[in-house]
């Protein structure tokens, strides 16, 4: 056992090794955020084959004039001679979320046409590098964050820190920055709105190179689920766009956390801006249509207006979620601010709300185009809750679930509940004095139930979608752990859990407002086919989104293989069988319905079973470091493209 070593500042005088590869590579640390820092050298203060204890040692910071600029001081384990300045020190130290080479690029700037032709191809050629790039989480903030590396050796020396903690709130796709080929997928990482510098993260790889494509989504993935656990603006904003599960958990009900209202007078202003190339169908004249947000009211108003679930109430539906996808894609991907300056001066700290809007994800950002509509008291969910509730075959839905409520309620053997494989394994591994009725299952799958009765409070039509997918995500997980690797839920299993969650659950413990029925059927009439098969069916307008989609709904909903609108299947083929009278028995397995769409999704069927065995902690921010069939075309569709003007810089041209 080695003495413990005592700091003592030594002087500023070491010898710099400079490496080409890096010389423009900006390295952020606890203490500092300067787009000068392009290299470091590492002194080591203690002799760390002596030393057993915990030992310090020092990141210096150099300018590119190989001036010193800073230090970063850490404490940290180190296993014979290597420390957490290795990839071996940090993999010694550290749980590795990932690690892979990554394109990135080491410029000061984007560069003009002209400035392009003034470089050499060499030159051009030096402004992107590959790295070894390791996302890390660690026991102190030293061996937590991004790290990289000129190379995945074992000694291979840190290039490069970024903590993803405090300095980063968001890491999305981008479109193609000025002046770069077209030819890739750029993916950067947003620094946060109070500390941006002049260049931040940017990688990309070829659009046609799958396997980095894949390197470079798992990247993604993994700085989000570090950021969004840990970064402040990450944390505040999951908790704003999250707030009806926080409500129904108690958790908080504070005005503060909510959506701020400057962020949803951007997005309507933008779509507001949005005037040309707007779809002519419907009741309105087009003069009567001034922009895209007028026009996705009217099929808001559309659907209001129809007296059953039919083919045109879907068609009103899905084209409004079509185009709400397409604006949120565009918001996501734009790397400026997609209204001119005039126009953000007049809006509400519309200058800061672009750079708040970079930390949103996906779902976020459909959360907040939504809430621009849904905000209305015209529009709000309730008054679609109560219009659903209204529609008769709704009326009949809810009236025989409340029928199989009350025939659970008396025992467990109701559709052959307790004979379903799940809750057999249940009981035999040891809890069947603990699940012998309704009440006390519920119990067990409380955290889903939750998020079930949080549908009845979500304020837009893609939370509501969320909320039941991550519900069902969850309670799958649940059985799965309790059930061991040796008893996993499958595709079988999931009809008569769907079963239970609906029907058997009373309402004392779990009331949905408008009832489960209304709920089911108001978001399976807003959520886009996860088949890819509505714009053909009903004859949507081109320039929506229709396809790709899952993301818009879920939290990495595609790298977590999970499928918010096939999940939301398995609800309604559910309901369709209690509608249509069926003698249900739990342990039947999907419907002949059910089993022709999985036969047809383009997820195999172990695929999806695989999602459901999946239950993620990235939903319950609780324990956060900062927590307190056949088309039918009779509409006359017009087809008109509406990229163009749904494009980033749209709003600018349109007024240049």
């Amino acid at each position: 056992m080695g003495e413990n070593p005592v700091w003592q500042e030594p002087a500023w005088e070491f010898t710099v090794e400079p490496h080409d590869s890096t010389m423009s590579l900006r390295v952020f640390d606890d203490h500092m955020l300067s787009p000068a820092l392009i290299g470091y050298c590492v002194h080591y203060v203690t002799d760390f084959e002596r030393c057993a204890q915990l030992t310090r040692y020092e990141l210096r910071l150099i300018d590119n004039q190989q001036s010193p600029v800073g230090t970063i001081l850490v404490d940290c384990r180190f296993v014979g001679d290597k420390g957490p300045t290795t990839v071996s020190g940090l993999l010694a130290n550290s749980k590795a979320l990932f690690d892979g080479y990554l394109e990135s690029f080491t410029g000061n700037e984007f560069l003009s046409k002209w400035k392009r032709k003034m470089l050499s191809e060499s030159d051009l050629d030096r402004r992107w590098a590959t790295f070894y790039y390791i996302v890390a989480v660690g026991s102190s903030p030293a061996t937590t964050g991004l790290f990289i590396f000129t190379s995945d050796a074992p000694d291979s020396e840190v290039r490069g820190y970024f903590n993803l903690a405090k300095f980063h709130c968001n890491c999305k796709p981008i479109t193609c920055p000025k002046g770069e080929q077209e030819g890739f997928k750029y993916m950067q990482l947003i620094q946060n709105p109070d500390r941006k510098s002049e260049m931040p993260l940017i990688v990309r790889c070829g659009l046609r190179d799958p396997k980095q494509r894949k390197v470079m989504s798992n990247f993604a993935a993994a700085a989000n689920e570090r950021i969004r656990k840990a970064n402040p603006f990450a944390v505040q904003y999951c908790r704003a766009f999250d707030r009806e599960m926080f409500q129904v958990s108690n958790a908080t009900d504070d005005m503060d956390e909510d959506i701020p209202h400057t962020f949803v007078a951007y997005v309507k202003r933008y779509m507001q801006e949005l005037n040309q190339g707007i779809p002519q169908v419907g009741q309105k004249r087009e003069g009567d249509r001034e922009h895209l947000f007028a026009y996705l009211e009217e099929m808001l108003d559309e659907v209001l207006g129809c007296k059953s679930l039919s083919e045109d109430c879907f068609r009103f539906a899905r084209t409004f979620s079509g185009f709400v996808a397409a604006v949120t894609r565009q918001l996501m991907a734009a790397t400026e601010p997609p209204l001119p300056k005039w126009i953000e001066a007049t809006l509400p700290d519309g200058p800061v709300v672009w750079d708040h809007l970079q930390c949103l994800q996906e779902y976020q950002m459909r959360q907040l185009v939504e809430f621009a509509f849904f905000q209305s008291p015209k529009h709000n969910t309730t008054q679609f809750t109560t219009w659903a509730e209204s529609l008769p075959e709704v009326k009949a839905l809810q009236g025989r679930v409340n029928l199989n409520k009350e025939q659970f309620a008396q025992n467990m053997e109701h559709h052959d509940l307790n004979n379903t494989r799940w809750l057999t394994n249940i009981r035999a591994a040891g809890h069947g004095h603990r699940f012998d009725d309704v009440s006390s299952l519920a119990g067990l799958f409380m955290p889903g139930l939750e998020m079930i009765e949080a549908m009845g409070l979500a304020r837009t039509m893609s939370q509501k979608v969320r909320m039941w997918a991550e519900a069902l995500v969850t309670c799958t997980g649940i059985v799965n752990s309790t059930n061991g690797v040796e008893h996993p839920i499958g595709a079988e299993d999931v009809p008569s859990l769907v079963l239970f969650l609906t029907c058997a659950v009373n309402d004392t413990t779990m009331k949905i407002n408008g009832g489960i029925a209304a709920q089911a059927k108001l978001t399976h009439l807003f959520c886009l086919d996860s088949m890819a098969t509505d714009e053909e069916r009903y004859g949507l307008p081109a320039a929506g989104v229709y396809v790709d989609v899952g993301d818009q709904y879920a939290f990495n909903a595609e790298k977590r293989a999970m499928s918010p609108q096939f999940s939301l299947l398995w609800l309604d083929d559910v309901l369709v069988m209690i509608a249509a009278e069926e003698e249900l028995c739990a342990t039947d397995g999907p419907s002949p319905r059910m089993s022709n769409a999985l036969a047809n999704s383009p997820d195999r069927l172990e695929d999806l079973t695989d999602s459901l065995d999946e239950i993620s902690a990235c939903f319950d921010l609780r324990d956060s470091e900062l927590s307190p069939v056949g088309g039918n075309n009779t509409a006359t569709v017009e087809r008109v493209v509406l990229e163009e003007e749904l494009s980033a810089g749209a709003v600018g041209e349109v007024y240049s």
